[in-house]
């Protein structure tokens, strides 16, 4: 068993041990400096090397602390002015490069506008000329279809119209007076094409002249319809008509002699007119002609080599 006198001693020795402790953790708060985080700095190394060893100048540890705290923080205000002056400098150069991005954008879309522009333009040059392109194919094509649809219908006039052409002419004598011939020119006019000939009119003569034939003789006195001009003569389509005195002339003994020579012929010659039925109107010149020891015989005339042709001119012109 423990005694009283030793419970005693256990407890002054507990009691004892407490109030060390109580004194060691006093002192060791009393001498244990600041922490860094509320005075804003961190202690120098010399300094407090220097306080530890002492010294003339030595000051309480305290005073050089707070000076220390002054000091970093006057820095810091330092940091922060020079942070500022830095962050001015920094926006500066932030505007300005953001002035020479704006205005580097800005030619950026200015030469894409141009672009764009210049390629609208081209695309509207484009289209004007696609436009003028296919105006003038329009054109074409259209001037194609005319001379298309004209052809046809000049062909269909050509294989349909009418054609009066003079046929089977002969010349006859009926009989000498005073040693004259009394020579008689008899002609045939025949519709040759697929429609009727209107306001016909012939024309027609009768003469002696050189042979070869050096000149032509056109006109010649109106021999149908009865001399009248006016009246509306028709032919149609395979219908003949005969002119028994389409002309005459007296022949010289002297002139017989050179046609039988053949240094003269006698000639018989006129002018046709009619109106088809698609309105154009024709002209045909015609030139017969008789030389030859046969002359005065019924025969039927040669054509001259000259005096003959058509001209037709279309209800348009």
């Amino acid at each position: 068993m423990v005694s009283a006198s030793g419970h005693a001693r256990h407890w002054r020795g507990y009691v004892a041990v407490g109030i060390i402790a109580v004194i060691a953790s006093g002192i060791f708060i009393w001498l244990r400096p600041p922490p860094p985080s509320l005075l804003g700095y961190r202690e120098d190394h010399h300094e407090s090397t220097e306080y530890e060893a002492g010294g003339p100048k030595c000051e309480p540890k305290v005073l050089t602390t707070l000076r220390a705290g002054v000091t970093r923080l006057n820095r810091r205000n330092e940091c922060a002015d020079k942070a500022e002056d830095r962050a001015i400098a920094y926006e500066n150069v932030y505007q300005t490069r953001r002035g020479a991005i704006a205005s580097e954008q800005s030619t950026f879309e200015g030469f894409y506008q141009a672009r764009a522009a210049w390629v609208q333009t081209v695309l509207l040059f484009l289209a004007f000329a696609a436009s003028l392109w296919a105006a003038w194919a329009a054109s074409l094509a259209a001037k194609a279809a005319d001379e298309t649809l004209n052809h046809a219908r000049r062909t269909s006039i050509r294989e349909l119209r009418a054609y009066v052409a003079p046929r089977d002419g002969k010349i006859s004598v009926k009989g000498q007076e005073s040693g004259d011939y009394h020579c008689i020119g008899q002609l045939k006019l025949t519709n040759l094409g697929q429609t009727p000939a209107s306001k016909l009119i012939c024309q027609a003569g009768l003469y002696v002249g050189d042979w070869p034939q050096t000149s032509v003789i056109r006109g010649g006195a109106i021999v149908l319809p009865g001399g009248d001009p006016v009246v509306n003569f028709e032919l149609w389509p395979t219908e003949q008509v005969g002119i028994g005195a389409a002309s005459f002339v007296d022949v010289s003994p002297e002139e017989a002699e050179a046609i039988m020579e053949k240094r003269k012929a006698i000639f018989l010659y006129g002018t046709i007119e009619y109106s088809d039925a698609f309105g154009g109107r024709v002209t045909t010149y015609f030139n017969r002609y008789k030389t030859g020891p046969d002359w005065l015989k019924q025969t039927i005339l040669n054509v001259s080599p000259s005096g003959n042709e058509t001209t037709y001119q279309e209800a348009n012109d």
